[in-house]
């Protein structure tokens, strides 16, 4: 099998990234003669090109300003490694690049299916209407599932095929005293990740807590200051980015009560399976698509989006030790989205996107 997978450039540091390696190791390990390709599309200048180091990947880049012939230029690039590597399937990373790469495909006379794979919810995405120019769709959560059938999409050429996570035998004991939650991932003030909201729910926690912050962004400085106007300046620790971050919670915290998310929007977040890969309970908002597939009641709790007096109820029942937290169910309860099953599903879902695209 010689795939294609084309999207525009990643920033280097987030769970597409981290899915997409996962993806390649999974392919060649199960199937050693198989070929996947990275073809990213750059229009800002800089890009990180160190996380697919080892991959096969390359950037194409333009500064063309204006925007149709950039894309257009994208598309004839394209063109001409598609019409040289002639893949079975390209598979396209966000809605731009479903519209470039079905130009590309009639520039080059491609007998080959084009597939989405988006990982965030449906309607925060730029032109989203341009999943449309793909043949059928990938998708990391039972709500994205839904948007693109809200779309007019037909059921039979979505699949649904939930993120990997590597199964490991590690384990990130229960803290007591303090109780200490983590936030591993962009360290964002409002817009998507929402950390306002996570400081806003521990002004009235009482107790013995810690948060402990992993990750950074251009937010880092905002959010700090506002947790020293909210008076919790000395109960945060702020450990910025972290390559591996689960060894370095093993290293230098050691014990987690539980790992909590206050996203506006995700895809499938990946640091919630990362976290119950490891035992660690969950607490997440419920925002669109995403959590509601990984958080089952007995691994984590759910809150509604901005309801901040829910959030910081459900951290007391854990700082007071109300919930009860059995760390093996929290790793079984994911078994769903192990690496085994996942290739297993991935495999039979690319098989199906091409059985059906050559039998029109």
């Amino acid at each position: 099998m010689n795939i294609v997978i084309t999207g525009y450039a990643l920033g280097g540091y987030g769970g597409m990234e981290t899915v997409c390696k996962r993806l390649v190791e999974l392919i060649v390990a199960n199937n050693p003669g198989a070929k996947v390709d990275f073809i990213f599309f750059n229009e800002k200048g800089e890009a990180d090109e160190q996380w697919y180091a080892g991959l096969s990947g390359q950037m194409i880049s333009s500064t063309v300003r204006n925007t149709k012939l950039r894309r257009l230029r994208f598309a004839f690039a394209l063109s001409g490694f598609l019409r040289k590597s002639k893949p079975d399937l390209v598979i396209a990373l966000d809605t731009l690049s479903c519209y470039i790469a079905n130009v590309a495909r009639k520039l080059c006379l491609g007998r080959y299916p084009i597939a989405s794979w988006l990982h965030f919810s449906l309607y925060d995405l730029y032109k989203y209407t341009y999943i449309l120019k793909a043949d059928a769709h990938l998708v990391i959560s039972r709500g994205i599932n839904q948007q693109v059938q809200e779309l007019g999409v037909k059921e039979r050429d979505i699949y649904t095929v939930f993120n990997p996570v590597e199964k490991t035998e590690d384990t990130i004991p229960v803290s007591h005293s303090p109780a200490n939650f983590i936030y591993i991932g962009r360290v964002i003030f409002e817009g998507q990740k929402r950390l306002k909201d996570l400081l806003d729910s521990l002004v009235a926690l009482r107790g013995d807590w810690r948060l402990h912050v992993v990750g950074s962004g251009d937010d880092l400085t905002q959010c700090q200051q506002y947790a020293e106007q909210l008076g919790l300046s000395d109960r945060i620790l702020w450990h910025g980015w972290q390559a591996r971050p689960w060894l370095y919670v093993k290293a230098n915290i050691g014990d987690l009560k539980a790992l909590v998310l206050t996203s506006a929007f995700e895809g499938l977040p990946m640091t919630l399976l990362e976290a119950m890969a490891h035992g660690v309970y969950c607490v997440s908002s419920d925002c669109p698509t995403g959590p509601a597939d990984v958080i089952d009641g007995t691994n984590g709790r759910l809150y509604a989006v901005n309801q901040l007096t829910k959030l910081t109820e459900i951290l007391q029942a854990l700082v007071d030790g109300e919930i009860i937290i059995d760390q093996a169910q929290i790793k079984q309860s994911i078994a769903k989205f192990y690496d085994a099953s996942y290739y297993l599903n991935f495999k039979q879902a690319l098989d199906s996107i091409m059985l059906n695209y050559h039998g029109k």
